[in-house]
């Protein structure tokens, strides 16, 4: 058994490696010289899994946390009805028990968190990273497993409903009330995370403020990393007050979420810890919430195989961002040149001209009229430059504010829902860079280059997710979900 366990942990770590070289090769030999934007390809790709945990405060994160490390008894995150922390805490596997503060924890590459600098101070001092010698087996966990090695889990501030704001946005800094920007660090975390687990409570299915920010500011792009929890089920003494409940989560959540057809599944668990108490009178089957329990761990427990799967997804992502910001380049290119040329030609027309007019005006002899022809002459040449820089202008000008023209005629075969997000999400930095630097010196990208994209995304993406999905099969069974 042992050695069955130490292959599959081999087979996991040489196909990880080959991942990893793989997307890291295409960034950087294909990718980012094409991102002439500088922003569609991310700087640096992460290879440790990640769970991130959200919810409302009191929906039971931290008891979950200490249920997957295997510490009900010794909780290692405090629990409570009210708010317990302000900061992000993540928990990782190690050696050795100990935290790092966040100065200390920002500033250590091994863990990868340099980029949380830019947050400030505020948010620094109020992040910590917590590291724990875990014992083999688990327990607690329903196939006995120990939280995997370098695993990180993020426990977040419980999200409540913030007083009302005067003078400012409710998104803004100062709106916030947290002394840091809670909104784009969870963005951060989110876009890191390989899973991401969303806690709801019975008392506040999904209805505070700034559960409802979150989800249409931080968390958009990254539905398909979620799993949603309603926690706490036990407490409901009738079948109706438990279908109200479950039935204001779903539509709280359809109106912020991005879902054209359904909604995702809604797990529904209690708070389980080493003193149970049972509720006798509960409408809900303990029984049946200890299973989807721990379906859930298992899920969670998955986070590294997802990881494999996410690094190939933010790489074929970024290639197709790549490629469509270098097919509109080309285009609008393209139409800006087309309504040039014309325009210059017959500007070259009348400069060839002016010579042959002021040549006629010196041979009359006439002073007066040879000078007054050629400053006609050169007027009527200004003229024409000045007449063909304007209508240059302002077809550029055009050209910017019909982008989205542009778009549906370049992939009006390919169109799709996808397609229409990913140019949404393209846009604002594609035109802000177009405009700064003119459509007129926008990189034009050959043909044989944007040939290289699609190849990589319709053959060498899904290759690699073939051997993920057979190492999936063989270690987790055909049936594990993705």
């Amino acid at each position: 058994m042992l050695r069955k366990t130490a292959l599959r942990r081999c087979s996991s770590e040489t196909l990880r490696q080959r991942i990893e070289r793989k997307v890291h090769e295409a960034n950087e030999s294909m990718l980012k010289p094409l991102d002439f934007v500088g922003h569609f390809v991310p700087k640096t790709t992460h290879s440790i899994p990640m769970v991130l945990m959200l919810g409302n405060h009191s929906a039971g994160k931290s008891t979950l946390i200490n249920t997957l490390l295997g510490r009900d008894a010794e909780p290692v995150q405090r629990t409570g009805v009210a708010p317990t922390d302000d900061g992000f805490t993540v928990i990782r596997r190690g050696s050795t028990n100990h935290e790092d503060d966040g100065p200390s924890a920002v500033t250590n590459p091994d863990f990868g968190f340099q980029d949380l600098k830019v947050f400030g101070n505020a948010f620094v001092t109020r992040f910590k990273v917590k590291t724990l010698r875990l014992e083999e087996n688990n327990p607690h966990h329903p196939d006995g497993k120990a939280l995997p090695m370098g695993m990180m889990v993020v426990d977040t501030p419980g999200m409540i409903d913030t007083p009302v704001h005067t003078g400012h946005s409710r998104t803004s800094v100062e709106g916030q009330q947290r002394g840091y920007d809670f909104l784009k660090v969870t963005k951060y975390f989110a876009k890191r995370a390989d899973v991401i687990l969303l806690m709801f409570d019975p008392a506040n299915p999904g209805t505070t403020g700034e559960t409802l920010d979150v989800m249409k500011h931080s968390l958009i792009g990254q539905e398909h990393k979620f799993m949603i929890l309603l926690n706490k089920v036990d407490v409901f003494d009738k079948v109706t007050d438990f279908a109200r409940s479950y039935g204001n989560l779903a539509w709280n959540l359809a109106k912020v979420m991005r879902s054209n057809k359904d909604m995702p599944y809604i797990y529904t668990s209690y708070t389980r810890s080493h003193e149970v108490r049972v509720n006798e009178k509960s409408a809900a089957p303990l029984e049946e919430l200890d299973k989807v329990r721990d379906e859930v761990i298992r899920e969670l427990l998955r986070a590294p195989t997802k990881r494999l799967d996410n690094l190939l997804t933010e790489s074929e992502e970024a290639a197709r961002r790549v490629h469509m910001a270098a097919t509109m380049s080309n285009a609008v290119r393209s139409r800006l040149r087309g309504h040039k040329m014309p325009r210059m030609l017959a500007a070259g027309g009348i400069l060839a001209a002016a010579p042959v007019g002021i040549s006629s005006a010196l041979m009359t002899f006439d002073p007066f009229v040879a000078l007054t022809m050629s400053i006609v002459s050169l007027i009527g040449c200004g003229a024409s430059l000045r007449s063909l820089q304007q209508s240059v202008d302002l077809f550029e000008e055009r050209l910017l504010n019909r982008l989205d023209e542009v778009f549906e005629n370049e992939f009006r075969k390919e169109m799709g829902e996808d397609v229409k997000q990913r140019f949404a999400s393209i846009k604002p930095e594609l035109a802000d860079f177009l405009k700064k630097n003119g459509v007129g010196n926008a990189p034009s990208t050959s043909r044989a280059n944007l040939r290289k994209l699609v190849q990589y995304t319709e053959e060498e993406v899904p290759k690699l997710r073939r051997e993920v999905q057979s190492y999936k099969e063989a270690t987790c069974g055909p049936d594990i979900k993705n």
